[in-house]
């Protein structure tokens, strides 16, 4: 089973960002498996499955997709693994960068106010810190 939590982030070498940074590299590592997974799999269906598919993620029935899923596409864990270990030696050979884009950003966090924008009254200035991702 795939966990992508502190413990993965730390066995990448991630375990000393600043957990505002390590909850965003894990959300943008997630919704990037989510899209190669969907994409690899949709590559594999008919139509008529897209479109049955889509009605339970329309729906965030997440337990009938993945029902779906195992009677449509068995495949589909080997496809997320492979995924997975795919976008893992990816991230493994841009450790660094990463590192220093976090560290660059740290930086600059602390010595720029944050800009939030509001919809109702425009961009707005605020020395907080910025909502989580």
């Amino acid at each position: 089973m795939i966990k992508l939590d502190n413990a993965f982030l730390v066995d990448l070498g991630f375990g000393e960002l600043p957990a505002s940074h390590r909850k965003a590299l894990l959300q943008i590592i997630y919704e990037e498996l989510e899209m190669r997974v969907g994409l690899r799999i949709a590559r594999g269906m008919t139509k008529a499955q897209l479109v049955r598919f889509r009605t339970f993620v329309k729906a965030k029935d997440h337990a009938a997709a993945l029902a779906w899923l195992n009677a449509e596409q068995p495949n589909y864990r080997d496809i997320v693994a492979a995924e997975f270990d795919l976008l893992r030696t990816e991230i493994n050979a841009h450790r660094e960068d990463i590192q220093i884009l976090s560290s660059a950003y740290a930086e600059i966090a602390i010595e720029l106010p944050t800009r939030v924008r509001s919809f109702d009254k425009g961009p707005k200035v605020s020395d907080e810190e910025p909502p989580p991702v």
